[in-house]
């Protein structure tokens, strides 16, 4: 969803997620409910070092919501981006 912010994103999934849960899926001779879990969070590279530690971010948050109980919508934790322990001086790499 790239239109929208964090805030907005959570409004949506968890529409999807409540929309799934109250229409059971009809197949011959019955029905099921379904229910889905949902990690979710907003892509900013100043709170993340690239698109792969996002991803693992949201991935995460995708498993606590499955330990949290399933059947919920959780917000990837906003990772702090690493500074350097050291810098090798110029020309030595």
């Amino acid at each position: 969803m790239m239109d929208c912010d964090g805030s907005m994103a959570f409004v949506r999934a968890e529409r999807f997620r409540q929309d799934l849960e109250s229409a059971p899926l009809a197949f011959e001779g019955g029905q099921a409910q379904i229910t889905v879990s949902i990690g979710y969070g907003q892509l900013d590279l100043r709170q993340y070092d690239d698109a792969d530690a996002f991803y693992l971010a949201v991935d995460k948050a995708l498993y606590r919501s499955k330990q949290a109980g399933r059947n919920r919508t959780e917000r990837a934790e906003i990772a702090s981006k690493q500074e350097p322990t050291s810098v090798a001086p110029a020309g030595s790499g």
